[in-house]
């Protein structure tokens, strides 16, 4: 039926058209139910006649009158359920609600709307953890370099005590051992304080030993 040719007559112009745009001519308004259509083996007749286009001319269906109950529709839908004849009837010596009693808060207790206050102390995501104070102010790597430096000052310069100048470079190691460990503890650090301690011990013991050797030689020469 598609292949087929149809011929329609609209204000004296005769048009031709397969079945499927004969049927869009008509969804569209183009074609009217009084308009003639021609096909081979059926002649000329009103659009509305012809029995594979009488449905696109069928009037709509008339709404249901009113007050009927549409199809679906369930007339005991929101109504109450009828009441149980055989249920117990209420107590009537039931103590009653105290009309002078506060009213509940029917929302509770308000929240805070702003929270609980963040902790400044508390460490920040992705940033290293602060030290506390200490010897020398906040946490610094280059003055706790320079401590672990006079650390190592103070052991090198107890060695050399042991062997000359023990007073003074015994004195200086003492004087860097003692700062240096002194610093690095207030700092929390434990690298750098045994060099420090070792300085401070052969410092000491550098200093004692070449007094008791200028000792002895002053005792030499007084005999």
């Amino acid at each position: 039926m598609g292949a087929m040719v149809w011929k329609v007559s609209i204000g004296g112009q005769v048009y031709d058209a397969d079945f499927e745009t004969l049927k869009q001519w008509v969804a569209q308004g183009s074609v009217g139910p009084t308009d003639q259509v021609y096909k081979e083996g059926m002649g000329w007749s009103e659009a509305r006649n012809v029995p594979v286009l009488r449905d696109f001319f069928a009037p709509p269906s008339p709404p249901a009158p009113y007050g009927q109950p549409q199809p679906g529709y369930d007339p005991s839908y929101g109504q109450s359920p009828p009441s149980n004849p055989y249920a117990q009837p209420p107590n009537p010596y039931a103590q009653a609600s105290n009309p002078y009693a506060p009213p509940s808060n029917p929302y509770g207790q308000p929240s805070s709307p702003y929270g609980a206050p963040p902790d400044p102390y508390a460490p920040v995501y992705g940033m290293p953890p602060m030290s506390s104070p200490g010897y020398g102010g906040m946490f610094d790597n280059g003055d706790v370099a320079n401590l672990k430096s006079d650390a190592q000052k103070a052991m090198i310069f107890g060695i050399i005590s042991l062997f000359c100048c023990g007073v003074i470079l015994g004195g200086f190691s003492i004087y860097y051992g003692v700062n240096s460990r002194k610093g690095l503890q207030s700092y929390g650090v434990e690298e750098g304080q045994g060099m420090a301690l070792a300085g401070i011990i052969l410092g000491t013991f550098g200093v004692v030993l070449h007094l008791f050797w200028f000792v002895l030689q002053v005792l030499a020469r007084m005999h």
